[in-house]
């Protein structure tokens, strides 16, 4: 009877020695590592943590927790992880302030209470708003100038565009103001009398000022007073309109042949410089049609201190947009912003021909009387060049001296 009840007593001694064993287990903390803190922006960044021990119970929540003060806290920001096996974790803080110092703890919650990871320390980046300039031409009686405005952080800021002589023009210059607003933006801004002028799209954020690419425009005039945008492609400056005039740089009036049914034989007859207009129903930004005898006249048909393009203007603006691939980049709508309309051509014989399809420059090369031509299709990505009869009519675009 005694042994009974000594084996009783003991057995009873060993459960109570478990159970007090068992609830010493479950009272121990976790031991948890935070993770290095990667990926930072002005807004976001990840961290994590490893759960090294898990103490005397399975996590029931884990994380990491974040502040602007030291020794951040469940009570603070928090991300919330549902119990996993994997003990090692990846978290997301959003949200963040730019350009701020953040501290950021992993944390591990048990029936123990909550165990943190060592403390670690990060910046986010300043509020970056991406702003692009895509064009600036002159449009009815005032610039137009188009820009494009994404803010991925969310951040307040003000855009608008800045001009003036030098090639990269601050808020200091001329501006124009917009406000915020994300997307597409055209802003109007008045003419100025110098030719040539370089913009800059801007933002304004709390941390400073942001400014897109730099843009060279301006506007010129012929004898006639006709206005002309400019755009500077590889190291020339072109106009970004065919040419227009009736008369050569001196005022001397250049030989007009109708443009109407009737008129051919007087055109395939002209053996001196001589022009005609755009058939009636084409836009008028085709401007005119010139015989290879304009471009080959001293006298120089393009605005002062501008000339029709010589080997050299044709080579830079073929090595620059590519003579295999550029057609798409010179057409209306193209990356160049050369916009080149597809005017068609006169024919040496006299009727027009190409009109939407095709266009064709002069430049001052000749050959025994014929003059080079580049030549532009809607349906071909390459850029020949070509000598024609010159008898044939052309559009003319010009370059800076």
């Amino acid at each position: 009877m005694d042994k009974r009840i000594s084996w009783v007593r003991m057995g009873a001694w060993l459960a109570l020695l478990f159970v007090a064993y068992a609830c010493l287990k479950e009272d121990t903390l976790a031991v948890v590592t935070t993770n290095p803190v990667t990926d930072i922006t002005a807004s976001t960044a990840l961290s994590g943590g490893t759960i090294d021990t898990q103490g005397g119970s399975s996590p029931q929540e884990y994380g990491i927790c974040w502040s602007t003060k030291s020794g951040p806290t469940v009570t603070d920001s928090r991300t919330i992880l549902a119990p996993s096996k994997n003990l090692s974790f990846v978290s997301s803080m959003n949200g963040l302030s730019p350009n701020t110092l953040y501290h950021v703890r992993a944390y591990s919650w048990n029936g123990a209470g909550i165990a943190y990871g060592e403390e670690r320390t990060f910046s986010t980046l300043g509020a970056t708003v991406e702003v692009e300039l895509t064009d600036v031409r002159f449009e009815a009686a005032s610039f137009r100038a188009s820009y494009s405005v994404n803010d991925p952080a969310g951040v307040s800021f003000n855009s608008g565009i800045c001009w003036g002589l030098t090639s990269e023009p601050t808020i200091n210059d001329a501006k124009v103001d917009h406000g915020s607003g994300t997307g597409s933006i055209t802003l109007t801004f008045p003419e100025s009398s110098l030719d040539v002028l370089f913009a800059r799209a801007f933002v304004t954020t709390p941390t400073g000022t942001t400014y897109s690419n730099a843009m060279e425009f301006g506007v010129v005039y012929d004898i006639d007073n006709n206005r002309y945008n400019l755009v500077r492609i590889g190291n020339r400056l072109w106009t970004r309109e065919n040419l227009k005039t009736s008369r050569f740089g001196n005022g001397d009036v250049i030989l007009k042949i109708q443009s109407t049914p009737g008129t051919e034989s007087s055109w395939a007859g002209a053996v001196a410089a001589a022009y005609s207009e755009v058939p009636a129903g084409n836009p008028a930004g085709y401007g005119n049609y010139y015989n290879g005898y304009v471009v080959q006249d001293l006298r120089n048909v393009c605005p002062t201190g501008w000339h029709v393009p010589n080997q050299g203007d044709v080579d830079d603006l073929l090595a620059t947009v590519g003579a295999s691939t550029g057609a798409g980049a010179l057409r209306e709508g193209g990356s160049s912003r050369f916009t080149a309309l597809l005017a068609g051509w006169r024919d040496k014989t006299g009727p027009f021909g190409g009109i939407s399809a095709s266009a064709r420059f002069w430049t001052t090369v000749s050959n025994s009387g014929n003059g080079k031509a580049i030549r532009i299709d809607n349906s071909s990505p390459g850029i020949p060049t070509e000598f024609f009869d010159a008898k044939y009519g052309f559009s003319i675009r010009c370059v800076k001296n």
